[in-house]
């Protein structure tokens, strides 16, 4: 979202509502369904939640700035308010509104793995549109399309999903030029009927093509039954790049792959965007490294399945080390299947230095390893006494820190670990 960017003015939103035209034509330069985000000249979006609706907390959005709320009744609030019926169907309003008047392209990608790495290079390489961190749901893919300049060239959006059908509509709404598919894994199959539902799922992203659009898959992907029969345009993950990239992973190459092949369809494969792709930093918690006083801590925390663990594990060992240290959380989502993808990693024991297992599901695999040397098995992440920890750690060592998003991410881990060996004497 561009500061200072006029994205919407009163008049506009009453116009894409259906509301009488009518007060001073003030303008927005920032959107949030979060009151706690509201800044000057904000516009706050009430939607309803599980346990309270949005409403309720437009008096803190007012506090902090917002110019004009869009609610279900009317506050006691001496800013413009858009008084609708429904906030989440006026949302999706705005969303097509926004949508509709662009005229640049978009670009959507999904899959199970890299989407938010795969943004952000395309964001850098073409000063793009598109969301900071992961906006890939229900309500941040209606978001981001509302916080969309109208005169973006381009604008990139992930979509995710955790059940069947959820796709769909998202990428109706967006109406993307360019739909991508990075990958498909044994993500979410707890709700899907295993990797083949998740396959149809993804791939359904191809729905909401325009008949001149593109889809954009790996190579060996299956499209069997897609409802597509327009432009495919195929990318090697593992295909050498035109261009250096910062932390050159597998994982990495492979997103690099899938944005240099967009980038071909864009006709914007010039020796400027390739070096601006190149240069895009890795995000927090999707493999970062920082060197800290001589350790290597490998932030992989944002979220894990079996084919990335593999794929991190895999790159830990590569790394030039004193000792290669692995701290894994429970995987996620997993279905029936959950025990052993856990135990599977236990091929991983005797090649690393020192394991520790945190959480439920990896207790499976420390049952697996237990009589492997220098492998240990913690409850949970908050049991964690991360300074002791810390302490253990050498000059020389290399760590890697990955589970689900439930595991370290949000519990700080990385950052507590990080700051424990900056702080070592």
């Amino acid at each position: 979202m561009q500061s200072g960017v006029t994205l919407w003015t009163l008049h506009e939103l009453q116009e894409a509502l259906g509301l009488p035209v009518e007060g001073e034509n003030i303008a927005v330069t920032s959107v949030h369904t979060d009151s706690r985000e509201i800044v000057k000249e904000s516009l706050f979006i009430a939607l309803p939640g599980e346990k309270q609706h949005g409403v309720e907390f437009a008096d803190q959005a007012v506090k902090n700035g917002a110019a004009i709320l869009l609610v279900p009744q009317k506050v006691e609030a001496d800013i413009p308010q858009l008084v609708v019926t429904d906030t989440r169907e006026a949302f999706l309003k705005l969303a097509k509104t926004a949508r509709a008047r662009m005229q640049g392209k978009i670009i959507a990608i999904t899959g199970s793995a890299g989407k938010t790495t795969t943004k952000d290079l395309l964001v850098g390489a073409l000063q793009a549109h598109g969301p900071v961190g992961s906006f890939n749901n229900h309500v941040g893919v209606p978001l981001t399309l509302v916080r969309m300049p109208q005169n973006s060239k381009y604008a990139v959006i992930e979509m995710g999903m955790n059940a069947p059908g959820e796709i769909e509509p998202l990428t109706k709404l967006a109406q993307p030029d360019i739909a991508v598919v990075l990958n498909v894994y044994p993500v979410h199959t707890h709700t899907f009927d295993g990797v083949e539902g998740v396959r149809k799922e993804k791939l359904s992203i191809a729905h909401g093509l325009s008949e001149n659009g593109t889809l954009v898959v790996p190579e060996d992907l299956n499209l069997e039954g897609v409802n597509w029969h327009g432009n495919v345009e195929k990318f090697n993950p593992e295909g050498a790049l035109p261009c250096p990239i910062t932390h050159e992973t597998p994982a990495r190459v492979a997103c690099a792959n899938a944005a240099v092949a967009v980038l071909n369809i864009l006709e914007e494969n010039t020796p400027k965007t390739l070096n601006r792709l190149g240069q895009v930093p890795v995000p927090a918690g999707r493999g970062r490294v920082m060197d800290i006083n001589g350790i290597t801590l490998i932030d992989d925390s944002y979220n894990a399945n079996p084919k990335s663990m593999d794929a991190a594990l895999n790159v830990l060992l590569k790394q030039s080390a004193k000792r290669h240290i692995a701290i894994l959380g429970d995987m996620f989502e997993l279905g029936e299947e959950e025990i052993t993808y856990h135990q599977n990693l236990s091929k991983w024991a005797e090649k690393l230095d020192n394991l520790t297992c945190v959480g439920n599901l990896m207790n499976h695999l420390y049952t697996k390893v237990k009589d492997v040397p220098h492998v240990n098995y913690i409850e949970n992440v908050p049991s964690i006494d991360v300074h002791k920890l810390a302490a253990t750690f050498q000059e020389g060592d290399v760590i890697l820190v990955k589970g689900s998003k439930g595991m370290f991410w949000i519990h700080n881990f990385t950052q507590k670990l990080q700051k424990c060996l900056e702080e070592r004497p």
